[in-house]
């Protein structure tokens, strides 16, 4: 079972919550995934530390992309738990990106 997907911010803290929000999704239709799913908090939390601050009014967001991969004794187990895991793979990448600008009003 995989997943991929990307989530972005205006801060850290913003763009973490998008991670946050985005793998529940992921754990809501691949219930397996609650078992990597404080791997990728955690993982994504370290990442961002790495990055430079965002300096006062910057026009720049905190993005992610983030993908993984769970194997399981039985595939599409929706009663996985951390004895049932046979390999993990987990791959995320934090960037400072610009920030794109909103869409013009009509």
């Amino acid at each position: 079972m995989s997943y991929s997907f990307n989530a972005r911010g205006a801060t850290v803290a913003l763009a973490l919550a998008a991670v946050a929000q985005k793998m529940n999704e992921v754990v809501a239709a691949q219930p397996a995934h609650a078992a990597d799913r404080q791997l990728v908090l955690d993982t994504a939390e370290r990442a961002a530390a790495v990055l430079a601050p965002l300096k006062e009014g910057e026009e720049r967001d905190v993005s992610f992309q983030v993908n993984g991969f769970l194997q399981t004794a039985t595939s599409h187990d929706e009663s996985v738990n951390a004895s049932s895991v046979q390999a993990v793979s987990l791959g995320v990448s934090a960037s400072l990106v610009l920030r794109e600008p909103k869409p013009a009003q009509a």
